[in-house]
């Protein structure tokens, strides 16, 4: 979007038509929003929705304000196709990004659109997918600091659209009811439907960027082919409501068995 300057003062209005291009277009993008510092950004993902706390992985928060440090440096790439924390049940619905040192060359993001995606399935596969519920976690071995599993349906329907949205990503585990390898077959042939480039945006990132995206209806990569370049990113995240399947079942926590995202709705 052109000609904004985000931050805590914006209008009614404006907030409103961001909101609704989010929505329509599932990720949106801002230049030269140099004047922003943390307290801004933060004042700005305010009028876009509550800002959310990771309960498994919440050491690399700057402060109180809930902005979460993505830090090259640190070993944090991204690098594979992923919806942001679908291991928790009610993950964000969407996350604000600001770009504070971009590497010379490479260091993009690739969006795509999961909504799209499920409408391009073929009639059969779409009959599939509706009835499909699927394992995600955080349990990786080396990674997790709080281990949590969740069942969420493969097709999400989104609250605001009621579009149909493919739900699979990085964090997904396995297909209930079927042998883990049959189960990967499945998810590989879904992930065809929703990666290729005819369905993706790709964003070349400049210092002073900042994007918002819908978690609900996206998937992203953040490309990892900068070498050891350094490439530093502050992440606000928004609370989400909890995923609702094509006939109405919610995601469940299986694991622990309260939802450890304790505000989820």
């Amino acid at each position: 979007m052109h000609g904004i300057k985000l931050g805590a003062d914006l209008t009614t209005d404006c907030t409103r038509a961001i909101n609704e291009a989010l929505v329509r277009h599932k990720v949106l993008f801002f230049r030269e929003q140099h004047h922003l510092d943390d307290g801004q950004q933060y004042a700005f993902a305010l009028h876009l929705g509550r800002p959310f706390v990771n309960p498994a992985e919440n050491d690399n928060h700057l402060d109180t304000r809930l902005i979460t440090e993505v830090d090259s440096t640190k070993g944090e790439f991204g690098n594979s196709w992923h919806a942001d924390l679908t291991f928790l049940p009610a993950y964000p619905k969407g996350a604000v990004l600001r770009a504070l040192t971009i590497p010379p060359s490479g260091g993009s993001t690739i969006w795509a659109n999961t909504a799209a995606a499920y409408q391009n399935l073929p009639a059969a596969l779409k009959a599939l997918a509706d009835t499909l519920r699927a394992v995600h976690t955080n349990d990786r071995r080396t990674v997790a600091i709080n281990p949590i599993r969740t069942e969420h349906p493969v097709v999400r329907v989104h609250p605001e659209t009621q579009e149909k949205c493919l739900l699979i990503g990085r964090h997904i585990h396995s297909i209930e009811g079927l042998p883990e390898e049959d189960g990967r077959v499945l998810i590989d042939l879904f992930a065809r439907y929703i990666r290729p480039p005819e369905n993706s945006v790709r964003w070349y990132w400049q210092v002073g960027d900042l994007a918002v995206w819908d978690n609900r209806a996206t998937e992203h990569y953040a490309v990892h082919d900068y070498g050891n370049q350094p490439r530093l990113m502050h992440r606000i995240a928004l609370d989400g409501e909890l995923p609702r399947g094509v006939d109405g079942t919610p995601s469940r926590a299986l694991a622990p068995t309260q939802n450890p995202q304790a505000n989820s709705q």
